[in-house]
């Protein structure tokens, strides 16, 4: 019984973190109408920007990768995603000049150069084999309530980046990349600039 409680969680846990991918997706196509296929290279920087924060130095020295800080994950969690929005912003700056099809063609080949990059990068990221021996946050509580308490955190997450979502949809913010989705030459009328709101 509790093999398959753990299973459940697991695959709930998997769910939440899956469930945070299609908020962002959603408000990229869904709010802003932006057909980019590059998110998933910048979640790919992200993640393994935390794996290598916090992998232990031992997983480091038994692997070739880099990394190996043994950050905690509260500390790591924040510079991954700061590490996919910085990379994210020239890429973006250069992409959004772009309309339509011409644009997901382009965010295609960027998230396909980042997987490569990930892949062939052994030296960095271990390449197909990955990062070993991250630890999973509040691990240290044990099993099964490690798990438990790590399903809980996650979907702690999801609830508040939809919160986020949903406020951001609501706001004069959202407002305006819902305008500027439907006429972009109509926002433009009344002041807007929609490159610089594509960009945010």
């Amino acid at each position: 019984m509790e093999a398959a409680l753990l299973y459940l969680a697991t695959m709930l846990t998997l769910a939440g973190v899956y469930a945070c991918l299609a908020l962002g997706l959603n408000l990229q196509w869904g709010l802003t109408g932006l057909m980019n296929f590059g998110g998933l290279g910048f979640l790919a920087v992200g993640a393994y920007t935390a794996a290598l924060l916090t992998a232990p130095e031992s997983a480091q020295q038994s692997a070739a990768h880099g990394g190996g800080f043994g950050w905690p994950w509260w500390v790591a969690w924040p510079l991954a995603a700061l590490a996919g929005a910085l990379l994210a912003l020239p890429v973006g700056a250069a992409a959004l000049r772009l309309r339509a099809d011409y644009l997901a063609i382009a965010t295609i080949g960027i998230g396909e150069i980042l997987r490569l990059v990930v892949r062939n990068e052994d030296w960095l990221t271990g390449g197909p084999l990955g990062v070993p021996g991250i630890p999973r946050p509040l691990e240290s509580l044990g099993e099964p309530a490690g798990q438990f308490a790590f399903l809980a955190l996650v979907l702690l997450v999801a609830a508040g980046l939809y919160a986020m979502a949903e406020a951001t949809a609501r706001s004069p913010f959202g407002r305006t990349l819902r305008a500027i989705r439907e006429d972009e030459e109509a926002a433009k009328a009344v002041g807007k600039n929609p490159g610089a709101f594509r960009l945010a």
